[in-house]
């Protein structure tokens, strides 16, 4: 079945955060070092919302951070989450956080294969 997806979303990996980590990457946040099998993704011009990819534990976390860097919500998903759900969680908090609703729906119907227009 087609799904429409690119094929690095819909591969199986030995990392279950493989997408979510490239998609990161694109959204141009860098990962700090890897400590104990946790890597933490930020913005280097100060973003809010800070992702953290834990490989012991198999969860991802997406907090929503104040300007004092308290952690005001944050999104948890394990790894059995398939790869196009992250990545939509993913742009539903970039987003969101943003106020970019309409992005937010292009960047869903671009992973769900939905022709823009």
């Amino acid at each position: 079945m087609d799904t429409g997806l690119p094929d690095d979303v819909t591969t199986a990996e030995d990392d279950p955060f493989g997408a979510l980590a490239r998609e990161l990457t694109e959204y141009d946040y860098v990962a700090g070092d890897a400590v104990d099998g946790i890597a933490t993704y930020a913005h280097p011009h100060g973003g809010m919302i800070v992702a953290t990819i834990d490989h012991t534990s198999q969860e991802a976390r997406l907090a929503r951070r104040d300007r004092d860097g308290e952690t005001l919500w944050t999104v948890r998903f394990n790894a059995a989450v398939p790869h196009p759900v992250q990545l939509i969680i993913l742009s539903a908090v970039i987003h969101a956080h943003l106020g970019e609703a309409t992005a937010i729906l292009a960047r869903v119907s671009g992973l769900l294969g939905f022709p823009r227009g």
